[in-house]
């Protein structure tokens, strides 16, 4: 299915900053900006040339990179208090894992501070100044290097593998949801993607002068601005289809805010790019879409779920519009497609008819065999009055007409039940073809789908 996406722009007017770290309190309306709500709290006296920051939102803590005096100051969010914290020469990225508290600095190799004792560890990599990126879930980080490639270190044991991506790297994110990794190549004009668990790489031809790139773990979409196409490439995680969305001249970063679904690329005409990125979505597809089964048996259809922008929800399914007697399962009862295929089987069983026997001698017949009986009642009513030589013989009439009336009887019966045997069928789903609704459910999100089912 081709990518579908629609964007809305909106500029804003920005102004650079220059010098110290501001702290802001920032109130970002649905629509538009209030200035009268962005107001300065303070301001920290840091390093010499800031030029990255990172926040453990755990701890608090807020680390700055300072090229100029090749250190990291540490500010304690609650006071403000600042710690200083040496580190390689001139430090220019900086992120952090919050699930083991600790930090890692981008400066020729990578330093690891230890957020609870501001202990330092140097990790060789050869790294460039500035690129790098943690995938907190797994523990793993991944540094750029000059030599075409990226070091992925092991967290926990600081250990190193080296993976081969485009020429000149420049700048990486991690998709922390589907371990999948992103290296923006300057040089090759494309995109270098590391799968986190196998080291596998594929790669996806994107702008002229890839320089940044930032992805939505909601949406699994990765966007990579492009310095001299001036415009911004948008990857779709789940098939890596790619979009083109125009921005301005001279764009250099890309940032993403992934509960609100916006993208922020600043330009050299004092602005912000706002662009709404694409909602994420789903389709079902049943196969077969038709089958025809005897009263009795089961019908199975197997649902494909393919997610679109990587829908990451899970979804549940039911079923409306059965026949009498018939019922559905799905197996499994929900599915969550992270980014890939999933599939789930519905089952409709049915009920066949039971066989039901008719009594040896119809409704119909009790009172004819009423009459036989009363006849030779009367004719040994009458023997018991004859004479003795003539009770003999009317006893033997009396046997043969017994005997000649059974059998009268039987063939009457079998001629009224038209040689059926005496048994018919009953109950069971009725035959027919029948349109099945299925429902998938995810959230607010539902789609129905139908399937036909013929009962014979």
């Amino acid at each position: 299915m081709s990518l579908k996406q629609r964007f809305n722009i909106v500029l804003i007017g920005i102004r650079k900053g220059i010098g110290g770290l501001a702290v802001l309190g920032l109130i970002c309306g649905a629509m538009s900006l209030s200035a009268d709500a962005q107001t300065v709290v303070t301001t920290v006296p840091v390093g010499t040339n800031p030029n990255a920051v990172a926040v453990n939102p755990v701890t608090n803590k807020i680390y700055v990179a300072n090229a100029g005096s090749n250190n990291v100051t540490v500010i304690d969010g609650a006071t403000n208090n600042t710690t200083t914290v040496a580190v390689g020469g001139r430090p220019g990225g900086v992120a952090v894992n919050p699930n083991t508290n600790q930090i890692y600095v981008a400066c020729g190799n990578v330093t690891v501070i230890d957020g609870a004792t501001n202990n330092t560890t140097t990790v060789a990599t050869g790294g460039i100044s500035g690129t790098l990126a943690v995938n907190p879930n797994t523990n793993t980080i991944y540094d750029l290097n000059n030599t075409n490639n990226v070091t992925v270190i092991n967290g926990a044991t600081n250990s190193t593998t080296t993976v081969a991506v485009g020429a000149s790297p420049i700048a990486v994110a991690v998709n922390s949801v589907t371990n999948q990794i992103y290296v923006a190549n300057q040089g090759s004009n494309n995109v270098t993607m590391i799968d986190g668990a196998t080291n596998a790489t594929t790669t996806v031809a994107v702008g002229t002068d890839p320089f940044a790139v930032a992805v939505n773990p909601n949406t699994n979409q990765i966007y990579v601005v492009n310095n001299e196409s001036n415009n911004l490439t948008v990857i779709d995680g789940a098939t890596n289809a790619t979009a083109t969305v125009a921005v301005g001249t001279d764009p250099l970063v890309v940032a993403v805010n992934p509960n609100t679904n916006q993208i922020y690329v600043p330009s050299n005409g004092n602005n912000v790019m706002v662009i709404d990125g694409p909602a994420a979505d789903f389709t079902v597809v049943p196969n077969p879409s038709s089958t025809m089964i005897t009263a009795g048996q089961s019908g199975t259809f197997t649902l494909t779920v393919t997610p679109q922008g990587s829908f990451t929800s899970p979804i549940s399914f039911s079923c409306s519009g059965l026949p009498a007697l018939a019922g559905c399962t799905f197996n499994p009862a929900s599915v969550t497609p992270n980014s890939s295929t999933v599939t789930t089987t519905l089952t409709i069983t049915t009920a066949a008819p039971t066989a039901s026997l008719a009594p040896p001698f119809g409704r119909r017949s009790s009172p004819l065999y009423a009459m036989w009986l009363m006849l030779p009642a009367m004719l040994l009513g009458t023997a018991g009055l004859a004479a003795p030589k003539r009770r003999k013989l009317l006893s033997y009439c009396v046997v043969f007409i017994l005997v000649s009336g059974c059998l009268l009887q039987v063939a009457c019966n079998g001629a009224s039940n038209g040689g059926s045997g005496g048994s018919g069928d009953t109950g069971g789903t009725p035959a027919g073809a029948y349109a099945i609704t299925v429902a998938s459910t995810a959230g607010a999100t539902q789609y129905a789908t139908t399937v036909t089912l013929t009962v014979q």
